[in-house]
């Protein structure tokens, strides 16, 4: 009888373990979205910031920060995944280092299409490794699959007769719900847009003017949304009753949140 598969810590390792020894350790997030994203955090991050990237996987956005003049670090618990950033990094000016001690904190935090990955079990403990290693008043750009069709991705192994998505991913999330669980975690929004990296050039336009729409645009949405004129077009997002989102591009596939580490201590 078909069952779905329980994703043990033991298992996911051995996924991707797996994966880097295969060609669909290409087929990675980062592999085409890095200079976008790296764009996009160019419009918050402090020039010469120190960057760490959670979840590097095998190194290309590391790769982008560096060509950029960045300092970075990348934190990646799979081996093979390891072995392969070790190959592609090893030597490179302003390279700090593949998963570097736990009391260093860093000026910017990537996690590129990691949350959707973690078990309910440890979620605590990654939101609060994650806040751990962002200073105060650093940044944090996460991505994640923006309300995926878990069911629409799974496949079905005829050797241990499982069900599992393909890319073992775990959740799927809804933009308030990670505006609660970053605001819990100790994190401001600066920025959410939920936009679609499948054209990255378009991506790369928007941030060099700004992460914003033309004032048209804007002002246009301004009069639908806020006065409730007649005009055409759906009506921006608000999330949680604390924000609307900012951009909306493409497909929408992915929600991209930069937050700011709040002090941990709160005024009185």
């Amino acid at each position: 009888m078909v069952q779905r598969l329980e994703w043990t810590g033991d298992l996911i390792a051995k996924f991707w373990d797996g994966v880097a020894q295969t060609p669909l350790s290409d087929r990675s997030f980062a592999g085409s979205a890095a200079a976008a994203v790296a764009d996009i955090a160019t419009r918050f991050m402090p020039s010469g910031a120190q960057c760490l990237d959670f979840g590097g996987g095998n190194g290309e956005l590391c790769e982008e920060l560096l060509r950029r003049g960045l300092r970075a670090a990348i934190y990646e618990p799979s081996r093979g995944h390891g072995q392969q950033v070790e190959r592609r990094l090893d030597g490179r000016p302003g390279f700090l280092g593949l998963n570097p001690a736990g009391e260093q904190i860093f000026d910017a935090v990537f996690c590129l299409e990691v949350y959707e990955h973690v078990p309910d079990a440890v979620m605590p403990g990654f939101l609060a490794q994650l806040a751990s290693l962002v200073r105060p008043g650093g940044l944090l750009l996460l991505t994640t699959p923006n309300q995926e069709d878990l069911d629409a991705n799974g496949v079905y192994c005829p050797t241990c007769d499982s069900y599992f998505h393909r890319w073992q991913h775990l959740r799927s999330v809804e933009p308030e719900h990670l505006l609660h669980t970053m605001a819990q975690a100790g994190f401001s929004c600066r920025w959410l847009g939920l936009v679609g990296f499948e054209t990255p050039e378009k991506v790369r336009h928007l941030a060099r003017t700004g992460l914003r729409g033309p004032w048209w645009r804007r002002a246009a949405r301004w009069a639908r949304d806020d006065l409730g004129l007649p005009l055409p077009g759906a009506a921006k997002p608000v999330l949680a009753d604390q924000r609307a989102v900012d951009i909306t591009l493409g497909t929408e596939s992915n929600i991209v949140y930069v937050g700011e580490r709040m002090s941990q201590e709160r005024p009185a």
